[in-house]
């Protein structure tokens, strides 16, 4: 008759060798209960899900203890932004003169991890934030490294320091060291999500001087106002990036004209833009241009970026359509 499992192993991800040296059968271990993440490693059904992210990588963590969860697997871990296309991927990565394990699925590395790249979450061993971003310079676009660098130093949430970055990514001869320099230039500590720090590098990257990044605005009477996601406070321009809860939920609805109502009777002019507006980008940067064009801003002619002019972006302002151009 096969023996259950051991309490100690029935609500944990556990390792084979684990199981075997407290006396269960190896029939036991070929049981639908138990998923099996990779090779020499089980998940029981009563450990929740058996899909569940954080299980695999307790699983993993129990079959190499002597390792670091690290890149986009230590990044979830932490609860920073991990784009879709490698959000599921395991990495591990062992300390010479440790040898990087073979398991399949599992994105293994070798490399040196001093104390300060080290950190403990939920009991597993993980690179530290600033390793982590360090170590995906070099697999990051800029855009998703300035996006998870905007994570990281979160004024609210701050996991490390744009120097604790710099220090680990930007070592001249690096991998990585040029993309982490300019995303470190891009970064923003106020920024509340990665759409919103993907619209302030897109405008950024098109020329557009830095806005404010949700800065509390008052009224004359000094009475709280809004706290718009960016703001061109010369030309008294907002724009607000919409998820699509503003559209679903009813009452974020109805919140949000009466604040756009209001941020308009001051003399605000709000630019309101979604997810759409993302995946246009010449769209979005021509409209963002216009309206602070509307409200008196000219770019001068180091923002140029020695194009020919194409006056029909924005029709009347020669000087702002070759602007325009260095981002088209």
């Amino acid at each position: 008759m096969e023996t259950e499992l051991p309490g100690e192993l029935a609500e944990r991800p556990f390792t084979v060798r684990e199981a075997l040296a407290a006396g269960v059968e190896p029939s036991r271990l070929r049981r639908k209960d138990l998923a099996v993440p990779f090779r020499g490693a089980r998940i029981p059904a009563t450990a929740e899900d058996a899909d569940d992210f954080a299980l695999r990588c307790r699983a993993l963590v129990a079959r190499r203890p002597d390792a670091a969860l690290s890149h986009t697997t230590a990044a979830r871990m932490h609860g920073l932004p991990v784009p879709w296309r490698i959000r599921d991927e395991l990495h591990l990565t062992v300390a010479p003169p440790g040898r990087p394990p073979r398991i399949a699925g599992v994105h293994s590395h070798r490399s040196l991890l001093g104390p300060r790249d080290l950190t403990r979450v939920g009991g597993m061993l993980m690179t530290a934030a600033a390793r982590t971003w360090a170590d995906l310079s070099h697999t990051l676009s800029l855009r998703e490294l300035v996006a998870l660098g905007d994570a990281i130093v979160h004024w609210r949430s701050r996991r490390s320091t744009p120097d604790e970055l710099r220090a680990s990514g930007c070592s001249p001869g690096s991998r990585g060291a040029a993309r982490a320099r300019h995303a470190l230039a891009l970064m923003h500590e106020r920024s509340e999500s990665p759409q919103e720090s993907l619209l302030r590098v897109i405008l950024a990257e098109a020329g557009l001087p830095p806005p404010d990044v949700n800065v509390d605005l008052r009224g004359p009477d000094g009475r709280f106002l809004a706290r718009p996601d960016l703001r061109f406070p010369d030309q008294r321009v907002i724009v607000e990036y919409e998820g699509d809860h503003h559209r679903v939920d009813r009452g974020q609805w109805q919140r949000d004209l009466v604040r756009t109502t209001r941020l308009q009777a001051v003399g605000e002019k709000v630019v309101r833009v979604g997810s759409a507006h993302l995946h246009a980008e010449k769209s979005l940067v021509v409209l963002v241009y216009r309206s602070l064009a509307e409200r008196g801003w000219l770019p001068g002619d180091a923002h140029c970026g020695g194009r020919s002019p194409h006056p029909e972006v924005v029709p009347g302002h020669e000087e702002f359509a070759q602007a325009a151009l260095r981002y088209f």
